[in-house]
């Protein structure tokens, strides 16, 4: 819902444009619940934009034109661009007036730095190429000439200027900008080339137009493995996959440089906790121990897929296009003779025959044999099953139906589920817990769940706001009541006024908002008793309504207005 239109206050003569300001010192941070940036004392705009690269400066909006101005009564731009482009660093605004069919730059102390000139081009760093005479030559953002126009072409590339004339090409070293307010220049760091494995120097080979090499040295500095390798995945015990060409992998002990793994790999998945790791030699893969580089299943297998996400103990394998479950030991779980196994989950894999499907829990160990048309929700060991059209719950771990087969739709939330189905040409809709246990029984209503496990009847002349166990917690005898934005209930108080409510707040402890604005940075901009202020998404006041108007939050700012004056907050949930 958008928040009401910012009244508009215009003071002009002729062609002169006036941003008021006035210090208003009655508010302060600590009131609110925020920092100021800008107080408010800020008039004469309609709408205004504040960015954290843009300090102490707004881009604000006079008769849908666009003007810069500063918190210190200067205006820095004239209100006359259709758009601002702002560089990181505040050093250059680039405007566009459609009617000259043109750009101008502008630094962050109102001169205009293409003035003069024919042309420009912003080279980065605060410089720009500009175009006299059909000549370029190069001016910093304070318009100091570093470069007479003089060139067919200037080019900037990393620390130099190219200079082109005629057919003749010089360069010229560039100059950094370091006086220009807000730019920081820092000095690139030396890059500090770690090693992956503690106890050993890595080595860095770095060959003109060829890729960077790698190798390792002892701690005193003998060379261990030439650095002629791409580094894969390392263990701390002084092992590394290396690759010279990318394609072939192998596995070596980095302190005798001797090759535990030939280098005839594809590249390794990631190493589990117990380092057994599935890999691919040749087309087939295997499962090896490491760092003993034991074979434990052969290299035999078409497909190896870990089963368990968090002890590798177990694999679905494939051979033939025949599909198990196998145990590093060699012992079958499952026997080799599905179409297809699939890892949906942790909680849940997928087994395939015939068409028809089943599950596998590496949890619990059980089976159900192919039955079922369909599987749903395969992220949560709650899960539907479908039979010939309609769906039931199902408990992957027990391996059980949790309700019969009726519903034509289910939805999951969280702790709660919904089931849908038609009976004599009307819509039910039949909310269940995680166990099959009936909350509500059915009726002709939607039901909406939030994700703090309340839940919102809509029925047809009026709406319940509901806990987990079914409880009343609020009445609405309003038709238009519906649940929106993931955590909310729009309704109309007793007056018809459209009214707002988080599902969190409990009865005598309601916050009836009058309007609710858009999620932006975590934050609402929300009216309340005629007063703005900011509500995060779980319903409490983050910054307190106490303000005329509020816009939502943008580039970790609050833009808001007080005592009919505008300023900037920081936005207090998002921390640098």
């Amino acid at each position: 819902m958008k928040l009401n239109t910012i009244s508009k206050i215009i003071l002009a003569t002729a062609s002169m444009v006036f941003i008021i300001f006035s210090p208003d010192r009655s508010l302060k941070a600590q009131d609110v619940g925020a920092e100021w940036v800008i107080k408010p004392n800020m008039t004469g705009f309609e709408e205004f934009i504040y960015h954290e690269d843009f300090k102490d400066m707004v881009v604000f909006t006079l008769n849908g034109k666009k003007g810069v101005a500063n918190a210190q009564n200067k205006i820095i731009v004239p209100a006359e661009y259709e758009r601002m482009l702002i560089n990181k660093g505040a050093i250059l605004i680039s405007a566009g007036r459609s009617d000259l069919k043109r750009d101008d730059a502008y630094n962050n102390l109102g001169q205009k730095v293409n003035e003069g000139y024919e042309e420009f081009n912003y080279l980065q760093g605060g410089h720009f190429s500009v175009k006299k005479n059909g000549k370029w030559g190069v001016v910093d953002v304070y318009r100091k000439v570093l470069i007479e126009p003089e060139y067919d072409k200037i080019e900037a590339k990393s620390d130099v200027f190219i200079l082109k004339y005629d057919k003749e090409t010089a360069t010229r070293d560039r100059v950094p900008m370091k006086e220009i307010p807000y730019v920081q220049n820092h000095k690139p760091a030396e890059q500090i080339e770690e090693s992956p494995i503690p106890g050993f120097v890595k080595l860095v080979n770095k060959t003109p137009k060829s890729p960077v090499k790698y190798g390792f040295a002892s701690l005193k500095g003998d060379t261990l493995v030439p650095p002629l390798y791409t580094i894969g995945e390392c263990l701390d015990e002084g092992y590394a996959f290396l690759s010279q060409d990318g394609q072939k992998w192998g596995f070596v002990e980095i302190k005798s440089n001797k090759a535990i793994l030939d280098f005839k790999y594809e590249r390794p998945r990631k190493l589990p906790e117990n380092k057994q790791l599935p890999l691919k030699a040749d087309g087939k893969m295997g499962v090896v121990q490491l760092p003993e580089g034991k074979v434990i299943l052969p290299f035999e297998y078409d497909n190896l897929d870990i089963a368990y996400r968090k002890k590798a103990r177990a694999y679905v394998a494939s051979k033939n296009n025949q599909w198990g479950i196998i145990e590093p030991n060699g012992n079958y779980l499952l026997p080799m003779q599905y179409d297809n196994i699939n890892n949906a989950s942790a909680n849940l894999l997928i087994v395939k025959k015939d068409g028809l499907f089943g599950t596998w829990s590496p949890i619990s160990e059980k089976l159900t044999e192919p039955v079922y048309k369909e599987i749903g929700n395969k992220n949560d060991s709650i899960c539907y099953v479908k039979k010939d059209s309609l769906w039931a719950l199902y408990h992957s771990v027990q391996a059980k139906e949790l309700s019969p087969h009726k519903y034509d739709k289910l939805t999951s939330y969280g702790e709660l589920f919904v089931g849908e189905y038609q009976e004599g040409g009307i819509k039910f809709s039949h909310l269940l817990r995680r166990d099959g246990q009936e909350v509500l029984a059915p009726e002709n209503a939607t039901i909406y769940c939030f994700e703090n496990g309340t839940c919102f009847v809509k029925r047809a002349e009026s709406a319940v706001h509901i806990d987990k166990n079914g409880k009343t917690l609020h009445e609405f005898a309003d038709n238009t009541a519906q649940a929106i934005e993931r955590y909310w209930i729009s309704a109309k108080d007793k007056s018809g006024q459209q009214v707002f409510i988080h599902s969190n707040h409990l009865p005598g402890k309601e916050i009836w908002l009058e309007s609710l604005g858009e999620l932006s940075e975590a934050l609402r901009a929300c009216k309340f008793k005629g007063k703005y202020g900011y509500m995060n998404d779980e319903g409490a006041w983050v910054v307190k309504p106490v303000f005329d108007n509020a816009l939502n939050g943008s580039s970790r700012h609050l833009r808001v207005k007080y005592n009919g004056k505008w300023g900037v907050l920081k936005n207090p949930t998002i921390k640098k």
